[in-house]
């Protein structure tokens, strides 16, 4: 499932020429930004023409990979581990994502929560906070504010290895943080059932949209209602300012302006620099 503010990369082989459709399947509303269902729709056709016919998937995917790394990467060790890797099986060693975050690494906890608050006859307000847990053990939102430009609202340290527990109090939103990815560690349902493993069907018989997404990297994870994601992330290379913050994209001016963002800061350790404007990006 393509969630919200995320990119992929799709190679496909098709099975014989045609014109195939394109169909965004039915979304249920638990699975949605704002609640709401929405029907099966067609969003657009793909032209297949017949240069491929007879072909095995395979060899059709090892020239395409292959004539690709010709072209566009440089010569030298690269390109040819990568095409000595393409001939053994078709593999892309030579792209492996970062190394697991094992849990004995992890230096700090962190927590994220988004969360709307609807006053009386007012505007909603947006805001992020951090989770806490309420008498009933539910998480709950705890110091949670509105967005201010100048304000620095998470300082991180250099080297640092931190594991986030984030969550979406009120609809779902996509939570999106610049400059360093995050491993997914584990995604539970409001009943704390793993949904990020193996392919679990619900009543419908519909897997959850986190299915086998348990170890895989990525910079916005859509947070549904209620649901906990635990995340792990290192901090390298980078030291200076950026920001968090919800990526629904016609949000963006009541989330980004009013609340749903924070500014983050990566400084060396030791040193705090909270005296400095932040120059986010």
């Amino acid at each position: 499932m393509f969630q919200p503010g995320y990119r992929e990369d799709l190679l496909m082989v098709f099975p014989e020429p045609g014109t195939y459709c394109i169909v965004d399947e039915t979304l249920r509303p638990e699975q949605s930004v704002n609640n709401e269902s929405h029907p099966r729709e067609l969003l657009g056709y793909v032209t297949v023409d017949g240069s491929a016919a007879g072909k095995a998937p395979e060899a059709v995917l090892a020239q395409a990979l292959e004539t690709a790394a010709k072209a566009r990467m440089p010569q030298g060790t690269v390109r040819d581990k990568v095409l000595a890797d393409l001939a053994d099986g078709l593999k892309l060693s030579a792209f492996a994502p970062h190394a697991d975050i094992a849990a004995q690494e992890v230096t700090g906890q962190r927590s994220l929560g988004f969360q709307i608050v609807l006053p009386p006859d007012q505007p909603p307000v947006f805001e992020v906070g951090e989770i806490g847990t309420g008498d009933d053990g539910k998480p709950v939102p705890v110091n949670s504010s509105p967005y201010e430009p100048g304000r620095l609202d998470r300082l991180l340290e250099l080297g640092a290895v931190d594991e986030w527990k984030l969550t979406a109090f009120a609809f779902g939103h996509p939570f999106h943080i610049h400059v360093n990815p995050f491993q997914i560690v584990s995604v539970k349902d409001p009943d704390g059932n793993e949904v990020s493993g193996a392919p679990v069907p619900d009543a419908s018989g519909i897997p959850s949209q986190y299915t086998n997404l348990q170890g895989t990297w990525r910079n916005t994870l859509l947070l549904q209602q209620g649901y906990t994601a635990i995340v792990r992330s290192r901090y390298r290379r980078y030291i200076g300012d950026f920001v968090l913050h919800c990526h629904i994209l016609d949000h963006d001016h009541e989330d980004e302006d009013e609340g749903m963002m924070q500014n983050v800061r990566i400084a060396l350790p030791g040193t705090e620099n909270s005296g400095l404007p932040m120059a986010h990006h």
